[in-house]
């Protein structure tokens, strides 16, 4: 296991419903590289979720945030995919709070309960995450924090709290940028 939280993402399933059934798009939604630059766990967590943690390897996803009611307003959801899948494959992840606007200011947002079927067990737990953008097309300063709240799965236990440190990128800039 090279980390808890790309894992815990990969199989995660949402107790619940985004707002739509399909993928959001168009002038409301945001599409951000997003590079998971660092990670820490608590003591909590065992040795073994300590050691990812230690160990972690930087590595990217697409996060699309959507403004339900324009970006202009507070509420907004988070959607991800990994880099290889297409649009339609972008996932409900979490729904948060915009304090600010897009050129400066702060999304707060929280997703679950989601469970992750493992070849020794279940895990359960909940994410709380927050960034800063500025500029429109700029994360930073972004962590998330996975919280165990059940676990019977070998090596992770209830109260773990893993957390990984991110930035991000407007997707559209970086594409125009490389052309």
């Amino acid at each position: 296991m090279r980390s808890l939280a790309p894992a815990l993402l990969c199989a995660a399933f949402l107790c619940g419903c985004p707002s739509e059934s399909l993928v959001p798009e168009g002038a409301d939604t945001r599409d951000f590289r997003v590079t998971f630059t660092d990670a820490d766990a608590t003591e909590s967590c065992g040795q073994g979720v300590i050691d990812d943690a230690n160990n972690h390897e930087e590595y990217s996803e697409l996060y699309r945030f959507w403004w339900p009611d324009g970006v202009d307003t507070a509420n907004f959801e988070v959607w991800w995919r990994f880099e290889s899948e297409a649009d339609e494959d972008y996932r409900f992840f979490a729904r948060g709070s915009m304090e600010g606007l897009l050129n400066e200011g702060v999304l707060v947002y929280a997703g679950g309960p989601f469970t992750e079927g493992r070849s020794s067990g279940d895990v359960r737990f909940t994410i709380e995450g927050s960034t800063t953008v500025r500029f429109d097309d700029e994360l930073f300063g972004g962590s998330e924090e996975y919280i165990i709240s059940d676990s019977n799965a070998d090596g992770i236990l209830p109260g773990c709290v893993y957390t990984l440190g991110y930035t991000g990128r407007l997707l559209a800039e970086q594409d125009a940028t490389a052309e």
